[in-house]
């Protein structure tokens, strides 16, 4: 897959969160997507943050999470 809409990331972000109960690391979204590199994956993190759909804590691994508007973009009701 070479082309992910930004949707998709944030659906396997949720996918990845509801079945192993702690956040995703950015390779863990890269093979659950099938995208062939981090710097790919990064890149669609940093345009979902910029766009407030997604937050982390700098520095401190597994803090990725989806806010609230990243939910309504998704079409989602996420109760996190």
């Amino acid at each position: 897959m070479s082309k992910v809409d930004l949707r998709a990331v944030l659906q396997e972000i949720d996918r990845f969160h509801e079945l192993n109960g702690y956040a995703p690391t950015v390779r863990d979204i890269q093979h659950g997507l099938g995208l062939s590199s981090t710097s790919i994956t990064q890149n669609r993190f940093m345009k979902l943050r910029h766009m407030g759909y997604i937050d982390w804590v700098d520095g401190i691994a597994r803090t990725l999470t989806i806010t609230q508007e990243g939910i309504k973009y998704m079409g989602g009701n996420n109760n996190d």
